[in-house]
């Protein structure tokens, strides 16, 4: 649980992280909050699901169990295809060869992690960035990539930690592309060390239910992000952010920038949504794709989200929580908009009829 002083939007952003850091650690969470339980990084596009929750089993048979969900669930995954486990074995061995020719090389250890992620192998990805870390405990991009594979675990705490760490790390250096592992039809790298930390411990914060310090975090990365796909990445989760607290007007200032004509490489689906909620077709864009079972189940899950917070700021609470049940139940425990709805699902009891 963050200290009182922490939640001030009027802090800097670095008091704000550090007072958190400081704060002892709570045995249990507040109703408001997430305790802390025990991800790796999303699946690629066009990877299978890492987990098609069989409501009706609380069992993964002979899949291996990852985690287990705030609402209790076991986290499944299950096996890649047999040509995307050759290729994803194939690059993780070329990390594992590059990192016994050169084992100073702090980033040979994060591709290591990485390759690892890609194979669904988690503790192995988990153990990379920890040896990592330990031979190169100055080296930022190590925490950042550790982090995100905790947030996904569901391991909030840990994940918060590192983040901070290495926002501690990069602080008053120059911000660094980071490569893509697999990259998108352009081959135009959109993320940095530095939006990606702020955007994932940003989540964190808002997975945890504190959206004031989510808001400081994410307002922070805006700061540094210079292209239109990670202004659109972290702005939608400014925007739900600030809907979660109710600060509607705040909301709806978050979507100025955004326009149809923007050059977006990766987050479409982010950069969509943002459009339509500042020119009032959220419903229009979100509900057909919802209900359309030929679509992917990421693209469900994501504007699924979309619309259960577009239903919240119109003060249809019922309908949110009826939408995220939905999510939980068909789509993929791996992808932020699954994880966002086990959250709030997790934060609250089941609505009744008209209300709450």
């Amino acid at each position: 649980m963050l200290c009182t002083a922490s939640r001030s939007l009027l802090a800097p952003v670095l008091i704000v992280l550090v007072l958190a850091s400081a704060c002892p650690a709570s045995t249990s969470a507040p109703a408001t909050q997430l305790a802390d339980s025990s991800p790796p990084t999303s699946p690629e596009p066009g990877e299978p699901a890492v987990s098609s929750f069989d409501p009706e089993s609380e069992e993964c048979g002979t899949a291996e169990m990852a985690a287990v969900s705030w609402l209790g669930r076991p986290l499944c995954v299950r096996p890649l295809g047999e040509a995307s486990r050759q290729g994803h074995t194939a690059r993780l061995e070329a990390a594992q060869e590059n990192l016994v020719a050169a084992p100073g090389d702090p980033a040979a250890h994060v591709w290591v992690g990485r390759r690892f992620a890609y194979l669904r192998r988690y503790s192995e990805a988990l153990a990379a960035y920890s040896r990592g870390i330990e031979q190169h405990p100055e080296f930022a991009p190590l925490y950042r990539h550790r982090g995100q594979l905790l947030l996904i675990l569901r391991r909030l705490d840990e994940a918060i930690a590192d983040f901070e760490r290495a926002s501690v790390l990069f602080e008053g250096k120059v911000d660094e592309v980071e490569p893509d592992g697999l990259p998108n039809a352009a081959g135009i790298p959109v993320s940095t060390l530095q939006t990606n930390t702020w955007y994932h411990l940003g989540l964190a914060h808002y997975l945890r239910g504190d959206f004031k310090v989510a808001e400081t975090v994410l307002r922070r990365g805006l700061l540094v992000a210079k292209n239109p796909d990670m202004m659109a990445a972290i702005s939608l989760w400014l925007y739900y952010a600030l809907v979660q607290e109710g600060e509607l007007d705040a909301a709806l200032s978050v979507l100025e920038p955004f326009h149809v004509d923007m050059e977006i490489y990766e987050y479409g689906n982010y950069h969509r949504m943002l459009v339509a909620y500042k020119e009032g077709t959220a419903e229009q864009l979100c509900a057909p794709i919802v209900a359309d079972e030929e679509r992917s189940a990421h693209d469900r899950s994501v504007f699924g989200y979309g619309l259960a917070m577009h239903r919240l700021a119109q003060g249809d609470r019922a309908a949110a929580y009826v939408l995220n049940a939905q999510i939980v139940d068909h789509g993929n425990w791996a992808e932020f908009a699954y994880f966002a709805s086990e959250a709030d699902l997790a934060r609250r009891n089941p609505p009744t009829k008209g209300g709450e």
